[in-house]
């Protein structure tokens, strides 16, 4: 470690504004020549290298070890993965080039890292080029150099390609799973191809859907209770050809749900399609189906593709401007950050960044505004409650959102810390609720599944002055679920 330092220290002082490639080389040539560097000196090298180290620094390195006769295909993998922690996919193609004039078999994994590094960098063009040098260099392609370079079509709304991709999969009898087929969805959408989008789900759906789907045992009403030994089935909200929504409680994992709903239907298989926050409560959805089968496929791609709409209410500390029924759209790129590696909770949060890899969407609706009544009769702090629609998928992008404008979510102990501790005496859990998912079975029908505002957030909203909705005004204690 106290070689690289220095090695890296040297470099780094040649590293000037008016340095060329070749000091920077050179700096790191005399630095090598001083200590004993083999590839596994090289490889951990490359792997320890943070987001923050300079391109050039990444590309004089990987042709000072090719000059050393040290470039293999593991040095190559781990320098390209060095250049996409640093989102320079300029790098990674530079490194990748110089390896294949040191004679480095390139394999599918390296072709794959560097088309990772341009569909990162939206340059679609150059992973389609990398795609096509695969073909030409006879390296057998497969599902997950296809599935980088359709991403790479989405992030620049090329549907025209990535519908050819699509084509050229299917010809080649490649698998195209869910998540795949999703993304070639989303590409259409996103360059406002709506038509080729629900066309393509729909031929698919006929493709992938050779027969029937799952039976499934009837259930007595969509609110039946199951009891399985000591554990109560969650509430049941929609049951549909491929689909079962049902009610996730807050506090409650996601995973651990559709594993009790996976030991109930054993016969029938089901798999995790979509997700909700721990502390969320509201509809989630699950597929019915083994993974990889063809319905969940089919329900996936709904996901990935961005054509089921998921709808939350939340309510936001401080007042949105604008009156009632005023829209608005954040969007804001987020990323992941390590915070606490040693703290399994707190391991990693997400932020929002302009430099963030994840494009981000959020739809805001304003439907009530609230005030908090202090206990000595006075009007305290000000709440909005909004109808929000993300519009991408992302982890905690709804609060992310809306912490980044000064508006978080009541109760976010993650994202607001400093306002939980109030917000907790008079609300006792996280403002967030999936009320609404809608998409399309396997028979091709849409349908949606709908889950009322939990008791527990309506006795929150009891406790606030507001100006509020009918809708909320004539809601009654039957309506709540929980």
């Amino acid at each position: 470690r106290r070689a690289m330092s220095e090695l890296f220290r040297g470099a780094l002082e040649a590293l000037r504004e008016d340095a060329t490639p070749d000091d920077v080389g050179a700096a790191l040539d005399q630095h090598l020549r001083s200590y004993d560097f083999d590839r596994e000196a090289a490889r951990r090298l490359f792997r320890e290298l943070g987001s923050s180290t300079p391109a050039p620094l990444l590309v004089s390195l990987g042709a000072c070890l090719q000059q050393r006769g040290l470039a293999d295909l593991g040095v190559a993998k781990d320098a390209i993965a060095a250049s996409r922690r640093c989102s320079d996919w300029g790098a990674a193609l530079e490194i990748f080039d110089g390896m294949l004039a040191s004679r480095v078999a390139a394999d599918c994994s390296m072709f794959s890292a560097t088309m990772t590094a341009c569909e990162k960098g939206s340059a679609w063009a150059n992973a389609l080029g990398l795609l096509d040098k695969m073909v030409s260099t006879r390296v057998e392609l497969n599902w997950i150099t296809y599935n980088v370079a359709v991403s790479a079509c989405d992030k620049g709304a090329k549907w025209v390609q990535a519908l050819r991709l699509l084509g050229e999969m299917t010809a080649s009898r490649v698998d195209v799973n869910g998540g795949l087929l999703g993304s070639t969805i989303n590409t259409c959408r996103t360059a406002s191809s709506w038509g080729q989008a629900c066309l393509l789900l729909d031929r698919e759906r006929w493709r992938l859907l050779d027969g029937p789907a799952p039976s499934m045992p009837a259930l007595d009403s969509p609110r039946t209770l199951w009891r399985l030994g000591a554990n109560l089935f969650p509430l049941v909200l929609l049951q549909r050809p491929g689909i079962l929504a049902v009610l996730k409680p807050a506090n409650t994992i996601s995973e651990r749900l559709i594993e009790q709903v996976g030991t109930a239907l054993s016969k029938v298989g089901v798999t995790c399609v979509s997700r909700l926050d721990e502390k969320a409560s509201g509809v989630l959805v699950i597929a019915l189906g083994s993974p990889g089968s063809a319905a969940t496929n089919y329900v996936m791609a709904q996901f990935a593709g961005r054509l089921a709409m998921k709808t939350y209410q939340c309510l936001c500390s401080g007042e949105m401007p604008g009156a009632l029924g005023s829209k608005a759209v954040l969007s804001a790129r987020l990323s992941v950050e390590q915070v606490n590696a040693a703290v399994p909770s707190q391991k990693s949060q997400v932020r929002v960044s302009h430099a963030g890899s994840q494009e981000a969407c959020t739809t805001l609706v304003v439907k009530a505004f609230y005030h908090l009544r202090e206990d000595d009769g006075t009007l305290g702090g000000s709440f909005t409650y909004l109808e929000v629609r993300p519009i991408t998928g992302r982890t905690h992008q709804i609060r992310v959102h809306l912490a980044s404008i000064g508006k978080p979510v009541v109760c976010d102990y993650t994202y607001s810390r400093d306002a939980h501790d109030s917000d907790s005496v008079w609300c006792p859990r996280l403002f967030l609720h999936c009320s609404r998912v809608a998409l399309h079975d396997t028979d091709g029908k849409f349908c949606s599944a709908k889950a009322p505002l939990s008791a527990d957030l309506i006795i929150a909203l009891m406790r606030l002055e507001n100006t509020i909705d009918e809708t909320f005004k004539s809601a009654s204690a039957t309506e709540c679920v929980g």
